[in-house]
């Protein structure tokens, strides 16, 4: 880098890494909405209420685990008697319920599993996957930012979808309620 040559190479070789970057990047958000469009599920961590299948020509079908779904079922219907994140997390840590707990593949390391907190309480509450949705992030190409699209997902629903909604808009109501 001590002569115009050697730092022109240097700058020419940090372009052509990004470049490299950029192509990477770009491929991988192309088959995550590759996938998407065919209905799998593109997430890494497990989703309570899911399984990832464990064959690797299913990867992306979740199955649902009938325990953890009474699990999402309840949470939903103590939101709806009980209007609060905070109250619907108390009472499914008072009634022993805990959070999804998997192995990790890379590591072997054993995740989760710890207390369903009011945050993964509205975190449950709010994802369109229990009601067999996903959401993709697709760059729009004449304005240049990101719209949200919901697909259908190739997994069973765990919630009714007029469930689903009735405690969206009992969330909403809540939300405007606390801010006036």
């Amino acid at each position: 880098t001590s002569t115009p040559t050697g730092e022109a190479i240097v700058v020419i070789l940090m372009t052509m890494a990004q470049l490299e970057n950029r192509i990477k990047s770009e491929k991988v958000r192309q088959a995550r909405l590759q996938r998407s469009q065919e209905g799998l599920f593109n997430g890494k961590r497990p989703v309570l209420g899911y399984d990832l299948n464990p064959d690797p020509r299913e990867a992306g079908h979740l199955e649902v685990n009938e325990a953890e779904a009474e699990i999402v079922r309840l949470a939903f219907k103590l939101y709806l008697e009980l209007g609060s994140d905070q109250e619907v997390s108390q009472r499914l840590t008072d009634l022993g319920y805990r959070n999804k707990a998997w192995i990790q593949r890379e590591t072997g390391d054993r995740l989760g599993g710890g207390p369903i907190s009011a945050s993964v309480v509205k975190t449950l509450l709010t994802s369109i996957i229990y009601i067999g949705m996903q959401n993709i992030t697709e760059l729009n190409e004449t304005t240049g930012k990101k719209d949200k699209i919901q697909l259908e997902g190739c997994w069973e629903a765990i919630v009714d979808e007029d469930v689903f909604h009735i405690v969206q808009e009992a969330r909403r109501k809540s939300l405007h309620s606390r801010h006036n």
